[in-house]
């Protein structure tokens, strides 16, 4: 077994993530370590603390891409395990997951059920992926939900012998291309146990997604990673929608940064491609609600509020939207915006998000956390 860790300038997490392989229950496994051009004394730190139980492998700086290829060149092991350096393996899981692969020789790559980890490295009960059965990977899965991802995956190496390996022409969506490859040509299949534990960053994640220029980027690498499967039987059905959501996630981009011409001719196509229910949920929820809240943690709730109104301008012209939507996803942002406010004691700002969550959804008045927290920013400070 060889477990994969890549890593750039995480001294700390990437020593987390190694001890975690280090307490497995299974033990006959490799650790390569992969460092991409790390300048923070990674080096130092990892030699010096595990000496020869790891093999240290330094680069300068290429991209995860690569980092991962050098990986799978120098692996011995028959499995093959990609392990980000900010995420842990639970103690059990390279056992559980040799021993699953060894008796269903059919299935190429197996796919476990994931906790959150906090920056400060608590495991939290939170669960990743939303699936709670074991069983096969459907190509709608793989496509649009967030069931296989690198830490939560170990695949057979002989799959990557006949998949090929990570592109390392895109810079985004290359662990999904790998997947879309692996998923061609073998059975991926999914444990609902929990064996992994994802980082969730505490930090402010607006400037991340509303960067015009990593927008650009990733919307590119897409376009061609998608172009090799277009015409792919075993993805058909899920392409309108798999397209719908890259061409929105590029268009909201788009309008956040005042380009209104290309983003509504984009998010127009977008509305063409389906009208459904799930067009709300993997579009208006998923995408529309981070970037209003992307925008007002960055700019302030006016011109959330004027962004938000343009989203619904461009979509209430289709067929595939329905007016409940606005006003369900409204009272959902103020709704979440007065619970990060009274961790700010910010009660003024409070007070507005709470009377605009109930104009808008008057069920969470129900909530008896919002309206103690209201009352309490009525009363006299110590």
């Amino acid at each position: 077994m060889s477990v994969i860790i890549p890593t750039y300038n995480r001294k700390a997490l990437v020593q987390q993530a190694i001890d975690s392989v280090l307490s497995q229950t299974y033990p006959n496994y490799e650790i390569l370590v992969v460092d991409d051009g790390s300048r923070d004394g990674t080096r130092e730190a990892l030699v010096s603390r595990y000496g020869n139980r790891i093999s240290y492998h330094w680069q300068e700086n290429q991209g995860e891409s690569v980092a991962r290829n050098v990986g799978i060149s120098m692996a011995q092991g028959e499995y093959v395990g990609f392990l980000d350096d900010d995420d842990v393996y639970l103690p059990r899981m390279l056992q559980v997951a040799i021993d699953f692969l060894d008796h269903t020789p059919d299935v190429g790559m197996l796919s476990v059920q994931s906790l959150m980890i906090t920056e400060s490295g608590e495991i939290l009960d939170n669960v990743v992926v939303d699936r709670d059965t074991d069983g096969l990977v459907d190509a709608e899965e793989l496509l649009l939900k967030t069931v296989v991802l690198p830490s939560n995956s170990i695949v057979r190496r002989a799959t990557l012998e006949t998949s090929g390996v990570f592109d390392t022409s895109v810079r985004y969506g290359e662990d999904g291309d790998l997947n879309r490859r692996i998923f061609a040509c073998t059975r991926i299949y999914y444990l609902a146990e929990p064996l992994v534990a994802l980082r969730a960053s505490d930090n402010k994640q607006s400037g991340h997604i509303l960067d015009p220029d990593k927008a650009w980027h990733r919307y590119s690498d897409l376009k061609v990673t998608l172009s090799k499967i277009d015409n792919h039987p075993l993805f058909q059905a899920q392409m309108p929608r798999l397209w719908a959501q890259v061409k929105a996630r590029f268009a909201l981009n788009l309008l956040a940064h005042d380009d209104v011409q290309r983003g509504e001719a984009l998010l127009s196509e977008v509305c063409e491609l389906d009208s459904s229910d799930w067009f709300f949920t993997n579009i208006m929820r998923d995408l529309v609600l981070p970037y209003i809240e992307a925008i007002d943690d960055e700019r302030g709730i006016e011109d959330a509020t004027r962004y938000a109104d343009c989203i619904f301008r461009i979509v209430a012209s289709s067929n595939a939207f329905d007016p409940k939507w606005k006003r369900a996803l409204l009272g959902e942002f103020h709704f979440k915006r007065f619970f990060r406010q009274a961790s700010r004691q910010d009660w003024s700002g409070m007070r507005y998000s709470y009377v605009r969550a109930i104009a808008y959804d008057p069920t969470c008045i129900k909530n008896r956390g919002m309206h103690s927290f209201y009352v309490r920013s009525f009363l006299p400070r110590r």
